[in-house]
């Protein structure tokens, strides 16, 4: 099962759906659905839709599922490795984002100044 299979089917089992429910949401059979939470078999664009949909978040968020690392969060059995690579990831994940908001930031600076200098002519 890849990392996208696996948080998709932990994500639908935490929303009570079932591989049916989903199969039908993407108007295929059970078995098809399993292809796609066992990475046999990925979505289209429309399946990623009526998918996002079904389980109440954004097709970003559905997507990002498999960006997540592969941790049962849904449970207790995580074992000590499994939190310290989260926590390595989270972290990465952390540092990406703090350089995003400060190029942002730098950019939103210099736009401004651009604004004054033609506002005080």
């Amino acid at each position: 099962m890849d990392n996208f299979g696996y948080m998709l089917s932990k994500y639908r089992e935490n929303r009570g759906f079932s591989p049916e429910q989903m199969g039908d949401t993407i108007n295929k059979s059970e078995r098809t659905w399993r292809k796609v939470e066992s990475g046999a078999r990925d979505l289209t664009r429309k399946e990623i839709k009526a998918v996002a949909q079904k389980l109440d978040i954004s097709e970003d968020e559905l997507m990002a599922l498999g960006e997540r690392p592969i941790i049962n969060s849904f449970n207790n059995n995580n074992q000590e490795g499994d939190n310290n690579n989260y926590s390595t990831v989270a972290s990465e994940k952390i540092q990406e984002l703090e350089n995003k908001i400060a190029h942002l930031a730098g950019r939103l600076e210099v736009m401004e100044k651009a604004l004054f200098s033609k506002i005080s002519l």
